[in-house]
């Protein structure tokens, strides 16, 4: 199994293919991490995943698959008034891969793959509240709160809002 470790050269993107799709739906997540699970095997689910316009990206380390991003409004949560001055940006690694240290390895090369293609655009990430080890992430990275609310869904649950200046790409 590649461990992205701390190399990010050893990580690639590519825009999803249907095998990306379908294997990042069947993926399952233990609790309280299971709130991230596509349960929805509908095919308007993949179709969604592979809108173009989605910009959904397999992240692959040695060329297996690892995790995916997205960019875009659909990196979006329900429930907050989401405007078009920063660029949203979603992340989710394989079950196997959360927890070992590779979301900042794999985030930071997301974030100079999003830069060189939108360079100087403040950036957006929503993340559950409940979820520190991507809040951890997202704020070594160079995001910083700036709102809360309320996810519209069975589960309720509280989101935060996190912006990153193109400034901090110092960090990088």
């Amino acid at each position: 199994m590649p461990d992205a470790g701390n190399n990010a050269s050893r990580l690639r993107f590519r825009p999803f293919l249907r095998s990306d799709a379908l294997a990042m739906m069947s993926w399952r997540y233990p609790p309280p991490y299971s709130a991230y699970n596509l349960d929805s095997p509908e095919p308007t689910v993949l179709a969604e995943l592979l809108r173009t316009e989605n910009r959904y990206h397999a992240i692959l380390c040695d060329g297996e698959m690892i995790g995916f991003f997205s960019v875009g409004p659909d990196a979006r949560v329900p429930g907050w008034n989401y405007d078009d001055n920063a660029l949203d940006v979603g992340m989710g690694l394989r079950p196997d891969h959360t927890g070992q240290g590779q979301g900042y390895v794999c985030l930071t090369a997301i974030l100079a793959f999003v830069g060189h293609e939108s360079p100087g655009r403040v950036l957006r990430a929503t993340v559950l509240a409940w979820n520190q080890r991507a809040l951890r992430v997202c704020h070594r990275a160079g995001f910083r709160p700036v709102a809360t609310f309320k996810k519209k869904d069975a589960g309720d649950h509280d989101c935060i809002v996190l912006l990153r200046n193109p400034s901090r790409s110092s960090l990088l």
